[in-house]
């Protein structure tokens, strides 16, 4: 079988690339809100891309897991978790984000933020919290000394694949989000991440082995180059 170095190289990198997102899933099993993701490469001849040998191009593909993960009680008033869909809605420098990650707190002025001190928004914007008995209902209201404050800003999304990765466990989209009017919201709980890290270890294994069949072979072309090489030169 003849094989051609430069599209083994091209394979060989996608799939050091897999190995980084199974790394990056493995290391984030412990982060409150996680979504797993997972890279497939599309031959696309009409677009930019990584060029393999016979001219056409590997297009890069990030696909996001947006299943739920499981539900942790930790007792902190401030820790919220969606039981179903949607997401909180977050106001940075770089305009609105979206999380699934709901360990927040309150900062000096009563706002409340995420760990990153970006504020979370309800539907009349940020929310500020002043008082001593704090409730999130259900519905995501916010009371405070029996006072309601409005509501948390939960979202979706029709178009789920429009939703791209940020810092922080934000996501960015230009989709148009769609307030929920029924969530689920539980108080003093985090979502876990939706990592199966067995699952997630087995796959780097399976892909430290195929990186490893591909150095085999470049190693294999690369001596009989050499050897042909050598034969030449006899020749000669």
């Amino acid at each position: 079988m003849n094989y051609d170095v430069q599209e083994i190289a091209v394979a060989c990198h996608n799939t050091m690339r897999r190995m980084d997102a199974v790394a990056n899933n493995i290391s984030n099993a412990g982060t409150p809100g996680f979504k797993q993701e997972y890279l497939s490469f599309l031959e696309d001849a009409a677009q930019g891309g990584t060029a393999t040998a016979n001219g056409r191009a590997e297009m890069e593909s990030v696909q996001i897991d947006f299943r739920p993960g499981m539900i942790n009680r930790t007792g902190n008033i401030f820790d919220l978790a969606l039981n179903g869909e949607g997401f909180f809605s977050i106001q940075t420098v770089n305009g609105v984000a979206y999380t699934r990650k709901g360990d927040f707190t309150l900062d000096r002025d009563g706002f409340l933020i995420t760990q990153t001190g970006d504020k979370v928004l309800g539907e009349g914007g940020p929310l500020q919290i002043n008082g001593q008995v704090v409730n999130f209902e259900n519905d995501g209201s916010v009371v405070v000394d029996g006072i309601s404050l409005g509501r948390l800003n939960i979202v979706g999304f029709k178009n789920m694949r429009g939703l791209k990765r940020g810092n922080g466990g934000y996501f960015q989209t230009e989709e148009r989000a769609a307030r929920i009017d029924a969530p689920a919201v539980k108080q003093a709980y985090l979502e876990l991440s939706n990592v199966n890290v067995i699952r997630e270890m087995v796959n780097m294994i399976d892909i430290q082995r195929t990186v490893e069949s591909y150095q085999r072979v470049m190693q294999t072309i690369s001596d009989e180059d050499k050897q042909s090489t050598g034969r030449v030169g006899k020749l000669v």
